[in-house]
């Protein structure tokens, strides 16, 4: 079975990442200032000269544009993905990664250039990763859930819940096993 909200997480990051590349590299001197604008920031008057140069725009229009493909990537691969073997997952694992280290970094420049109101922005672009990196790891679980064997749909779903009680149980014993050990010690 397909993973769609994989699918379409990844390619909307793709997108969201594709385009600040884009506003990055249209115009080396202000591509910095409307990634700013993009992302609802307002640029001061005064920005320092390392945060309007064309250095600038050109590394984060390298970095936009690696996490753009790095996304790409994974959308082809949840695509492609026959055995569901995991790697959609290291690979997603690695764009979303690459993702808010570029937010951080972006963070960073605006801290130095001392732009107003960045906290806020950067805080919910981190919590939107955060919160699509999560989706797709509950879509995998979900997804892994063990199918009923054939035969009797009563029997077999009793004992996958007599299963589970009992793993459950096994790991209550554990841990309680274990915080006794502490305690005493």
């Amino acid at each position: 079975m397909r993973r769609i909200l994989s699918l379409f997480l990844a390619l909307h990051w793709m997108i969201v990442f594709a385009a600040l590349a884009m506003l990055c590299g249209v115009d080396g001197q202000g591509g910095f200032t409307a990634v700013l604008h993009a992302v609802g920031l307002a640029v001061p008057s005064n920005l320092p000269y390392f945060a309007a140069g064309s250095a600038v725009s050109t590394g984060f229009a390298s970095g936009f544009g690696l996490v753009a493909v790095l996304f790409l990537w994974t959308l082809l691969t949840a695509l492609f993905d026959q055995e569901e073997s995991g790697g959609t997952d290291d690979v997603a694992r690695i764009a979303f990664g690459s993702a808010i280290g570029m937010i951080t970094i972006l963070f960073l420049v605006c801290a130095f250039a001392s732009v107003q109101g960045f906290y806020g922005i950067t805080a919910l672009e981190l919590a939107a990763l955060a919160g699509s990196w999560l989706a797709i790891s509950g879509e995998k679980r979900l997804l892994e859930q063990p199918a009923l064997p054939h035969g009797e749909p009563v029997q077999s779903a009793a004992r996958l819940m007599a299963l589970g009680a009992a793993h459950n149980s096994l790991l209550r014993r554990l841990q309680s096993q274990i915080l006794h050990e502490r305690r005493q010690n």
